[in-house]
């Protein structure tokens, strides 16, 4: 995405279709020159296809986390925001190899609000695909011609599969919202922030149904929001206040709420780093479910070292249950800890059920540019260079002993063999491919062999987590024929 010693790049948003994954994002020169930057990758994250939109004289950039969406007929769909003399919002519609199918430009009409400003904004943040198979957009309109949050509110338009507009919607009583989700009996539903997060029930014409504010906690910016079966999922950083001498601290706050009626089914706050950094206009929290009904949530936060004398934003992964129970949490780090900064905008669920997210990191040559960042993980979470939240702060999970998983594939019973005997006890965890602890017995010091039985679990693919003293020492997986 350009020579990162002269330009900045970003990955935005991601979308799955057939074996590819297909990146949006943009890269920036040091004339400041904002390009849209679209590449399709192969599984494996190489790069087969790409594309750049835009210009020196015309800026284009994507909205974050949810501008990118996969058609009903297998093209795909991409919104953000354009800059030539004033500010607009843009579609592009291309086949599945990046082939422009179309490019459109939407002005911000007048004619909808009782100003008229020099140099109006009109931001599209989010796509989602309608049953009808046309497209709604969220976007934002900016009160008074002041272009702060505090000003922002949600707008919408629905386009056919041409891109020509079919209505718009202003929702002036509403703050700042970043996704809109699609619900199964043809409505949609999006979240806006304010001193409590606002979750918005519209019909097909883009009508309120309801809205419901589960609590008044202080929110930040960016929310997201995902539709499965009769239920959404909202998630928005939120604010509390530590203990220490940090004054401001950011956690996570996650609903869940009937999507036909609008009850909330359960509410909860996490505080899975230091703090969860706030998001700004190219930084976002991004939350899927996947098939087992477990609830993902992709974004940065900031770590301390030991002795809290330095630390650093890092890119996190977490996973709960359809109940909101923590399964785990992960951040990521390329092995230089407090060196340099990353960040998670967007991620996909790959076939083999684990994540593949992307975002940004800071090069080593440290002179303030960023390149793209991908990170491939397992079902668990794991990839080089995570670090498990909740057990040590800054605890690599590595294999600090070798150890040999056999038979494997295994029917009965597996063998746990050690280089060296654990001079301490340990618990041995294993966990179902959803995340899902199935079994957990105590190994004592001392032996270099271990038998494990395995009769009770179904036939699949397992994973396998040796702890001791809170601190993880191996980390494998199993068949279970």
């Amino acid at each position: 995405m350009g020579d990162s010693t002269a330009w900045s790049s970003n990955i935005d948003v991601m979308v799955k279709l057939d074996n590819y994954i297909y990146i949006g994002g943009y890269s920036y020169s040091s004339y400041l020159t904002y390009r849209t930057y679209l590449a399709k990758l192969d599984e494996f994250g190489n790069k087969v296809n790409d594309l750049i939109i835009g210009c020196d004289s015309v800026i284009y950039y994507p909205g974050v986390g949810n501008s990118m969406i996969v058609d009903d007929d297998s093209n795909v769909v991409l919104v953000g925001q354009t800059f030539y003399k004033q500010w607009n919002g843009f579609v592009v519609k291309l086949n599945k190899n990046l082939d422009t199918l179309w490019n459109k430009k939407y002005t911000f009409p007048d004619s909808l609000i009782n100003y008229a400003c020099d140099t109006p904004r009109h931001v599209f943040k989010a796509i989602e695909k309608t049953p009808d198979g046309n497209y709604i957009i969220m976007g934002s309109y900016f009160k008074n011609c002041n272009y702060t949050h505090n000003n922002e509110s949600p707008y919408l338009i629905k386009l056919d599969k041409n891109g020509n507009i079919l209505w718009r919607k202003l929702y002036p009583n509403l703050l700042s919202s970043s996704d809109i989700a699609a619900t199964s009996d043809s409505g949609f539903v999006f979240s806006a922030v304010s001193y409590g997060i606002n979750i918005t029930k519209i019909d097909s014409l883009g009508s309120i149904k309801w809205s419901v504010t589960p609590n008044n906690t202080l929110k930040f910016l960016s929310t997201d929001i995902v539709c499965t079966g009769n239920t959404t999922i909202a998630v928005v950083p939120y604010k509390y206040y530590g203990t220490d001498v940090y004054s401001n601290k950011f956690g996570l706050d996650v609903t869940k709420v009937n999507s036909l009626t609008g009850q909330i089914i359960w509410n909860k706050q996490y505080i899975p780093m230091s703090t969860v950094r706030c998001p700004t206009l190219h930084q976002h929290i991004e939350v899927e479910v996947d098939a087992n009904d477990n609830i993902i949530i992709a974004g940065t936060g900031y770590v301390l070292n030991y002795d809290t004398t330095a630390g650093a934003y890092r890119g996190f992964l977490m996973k709960l249950n359809s109940n909101g129970d923590s399964l785990w949490t992960h951040y990521y780090d390329w092995g230089d800890f407090f060196q340099r900064d990353s960040q998670f905008n967007d991620f996909v669920i790959t076939d083999d059920g684990g994540i593949l997210a992307g975002g940004f990191w800071n090069p080593p040559h440290l002179n303030y540019k960023q390149g793209a960042w991908l990170v491939k993980t397992d079902s668990m979470g794991n990839a080089p260079g995570v670090f498990t939240v909740g057990i040590k702060e800054n605890v690599l999970v590595i294999t600090k002993h070798n150890v040999n998983v056999y038979p494997n594939p295994a029917t009965d019973n597996f063998n746990l063999r050690f280089e060296q005997s654990p001079k301490a006890n340990m618990q041995l965890s294993i966990y179902s491919t959803t995340g899902t602890l199935v079994k957990q017995q105590q190994i004592t010091a001392f032996s270099n062999e271990y038998r494990v039985d395995i009769r009770e679990l179904k036939s699949g693919v397992y994973f396998i987590r040796l702890e001791s003293d809170g601190e993880v020492v191996y980390s494998g997986k199993f068949i279970k024929q």
